[in-house]
């Protein structure tokens, strides 16, 4: 049920950003299942689950493309910030529980300073005297002509339409909720299957160690961080206390939810964002 609970949390994300009244909330919660079971069966996978979204997302919405672009693209930089925030506030949280170490100290250092620039170059981009329009401008004066109005005027697009969401405050805290939802949900199966097995896990502790975890899985080595999840939640939550066993078999059966499932579960949706496509058009 959390992890129910935190793909519906991710979805309802996408709903907020693409703004699109007409589309219903279960096709959506579809394409984003479709485009997790993707990302969880290919090397790359981000970008391809990414890909498998636009295109369903595009096909089930009345917006334009750039709509589509922008929105998933805002949603990937809120979540990831909203990842980063709940580090760094337990970061500092823990610290009555577990002391302060160097560590700490350095970590909580560059997720503000991670925080500050991601808020800089937002607030950059939406401001043509700032560096980054500049640079962009300057890198598309050097690109072969036929392409300079295009990516000229999607720069120019993209520049306004962030500007728009960011002066939004209550789509920047609806958004914000809705990231920080689908994080904690998934946090919170991994305490419940670790307290299933008979470990009950000082929650800030493990907050932290998961999003340490889910950070580094962020790099492109694996589907989703197959394996380096594992290799460093397991070792994480015996240094928290736990049998290695109860580590093992814990991080393992989250897992079993929280990455295994959604691939088949996948095939259904797809299948079904199909057939409903097949009914439409024989009406």
């Amino acid at each position: 049920m959390l992890e129910a609970a935190s793909v519906a949390s991710y979805s309802a994300l996408t709903r907020v950003l693409l703004a699109a009244p007409g589309t219903p909330y279960p096709a959506i919660v579809a394409a984003d299942l479709t485009g997790l079971g993707v990302s969880h069966a290919v090397p790359g996978g981000a970008a391809v689950g990414s890909a498998v979204r636009y295109r369903l997302l595009r096909r089930g919405t009345t917006m334009g493309s750039e709509d589509v672009v922008l929105a998933l693209t805002f949603e990937s930089v809120v979540s990831s910030v909203a990842l980063v925030a709940i580090l760094w506030v337990g970061l500092i949280a823990s610290i009555p529980f577990f002391g302060l170490s160097p560590a700490y100290v350095t970590t909580a250092v560059v997720c503000a300073v991670v925080l500050g620039g991601i808020a800089l170059a937002l607030v950059g981009l939406t401001r043509a005297d700032a560096v980054a329009p500049r640079v962009a401008v300057w890198i598309i004066d050097r690109l072969p002509a036929r392409l300079r109005p295009r990516l000229t005027a999607a720069l120019h697009y993209g520049a306004t339409r962030l500007g728009s969401l960011l002066a939004n405050g209550p789509l920047l805290r609806a958004s914000s909720g809705w990231a920080l939802a689908n994080w904690l949900f998934d946090a919170a199966s991994l305490w419940t299957f670790l307290a299933a097995y008979g470990f009950l896990a000082q929650p800030l502790g493990l907050l932290v160690v998961y999003s340490v975890a889910t950070l580094a899985a962020s790099v492109p080595i694996t589907p989703s961080g197959l394996g380096v999840i594992e290799a460093l939640l397991i070792p994480a939550v015996v240094a928290l206390g736990a049998d290695h066993t109860i580590a093992v078999i814990g991080v393992i059966s989250w897992r079993l939810f929280e990455f295994w499932v959604p691939i088949p579960l996948s095939g259904v949706t797809y299948l079904a964002i199909r057939v409903r496509e097949y009914l439409v058009r024989a009406r």
